[in-house]
């Protein structure tokens, strides 16, 4: 019987919850059903920051159509990015730091291979980056 008793208690849902139910549940109609209750809503003004990315993206469309017009006639290979030619006239090097480090001397690899390998680093600590070992 306590082990019954004690199941009937477990199940019984919280206060919490219980309240929380009450809250939500709305008002109660004539014929018994409830009406969910409706969060007020107003409208959000107009942002420019949303009118300008709409022109930005409508520019975008034209520059994406004009590309494909491009490619169509000529290669594939002359608008590949990834392959280089050697007769680029401009480009931008993007060199991101983003937990990649330039390697260019040995004191520095070997700082990167003791941190990759969990082992300790040139200063004897657990957790050491490159740019602390220069």
């Amino acid at each position: 019987m306590a082990a019954e008793s004690s199941r009937e208690l477990l199940d019984q849902p919280s206060a919490l919850v219980l309240l929380h139910w009450l809250r939500m549940s709305g008002t109660t109609h004539k014929r018994g059903r409830t009406a969910k209750a409706t969060a007020a809503t107003a409208a959000v003004p107009r942002s420019q920051v949303m009118d300008k990315l709409k022109d930005f993206l409508g520019v975008i469309a034209k520059a994406n159509d004009k590309l494909e017009l491009e490619v169509r006639e000529r290669s594939r290979v002359d608008y590949d990015v990834e392959v280089l030619s050697g007769n680029e006239k401009a480009y931008i090097d993007m060199d991101l730091l983003l937990g990649v480090a330039d390697l260019h001397d040995d004191e520095a690899v070997a700082a990167a291979k003791a941190a990759m390998s969990g082992g300790q680093g040139c200063h004897e600590r657990r957790h050491v980056t490159v740019a602390d070992c220069r």
